[in-house]
């Protein structure tokens, strides 16, 4: 016996979704789209501002044992010892190059280059 308020039961293949839940599917995915292009956008000032760096100081100076800007050199080696960095992530060919730029200064100098970094104005 049926009471006149059940409603027929729906063709395959003809859900419909209410208009509710796909303006909130939507909201969502223009969340994530959006937040993929922010990323992307800081990606792409990051490069532009920082590019000019690497073309006035190769890799090889910025990885270099001595910090002294006076002379151009940016060795951020002893100012990352400085700031306590414990862990590297390199190739394993370029570990003994580096044990032996971190064993050759103490960590007092490497302290008072971060204090000096800590100290100069942008």
């Amino acid at each position: 016996m049926t009471t006149g308020t059940e409603k027929a039961p729906a063709e395959p293949g003809a859900t419909r979704t209410p208009w509710s839940e796909r303006i909130v599917e939507g909201l969502i995915r223009l969340s994530g789209v959006s937040v993929i292009i922010i990323v992307v956008l800081i990606f792409l000032f990051l490069v532009k501002e920082g590019f000019p760096t690497f073309t006035e100081i190769s890799p090889g100076d910025l990885l270099s044992d001595r910090w002294y800007p006076i002379e151009d050199r940016y060795g951020i080696l002893p100012l990352l010892v400085g700031l306590g960095l414990d862990e590297l992530s390199m190739s394993p060919v370029a570990v003994p190059e580096v044990k032996k730029l971190i064993r050759s200064i103490t960590i007092e100098e490497a302290r008072e280059m971060r204090d000096h970094a800590f100290s100069l104005s942008t």
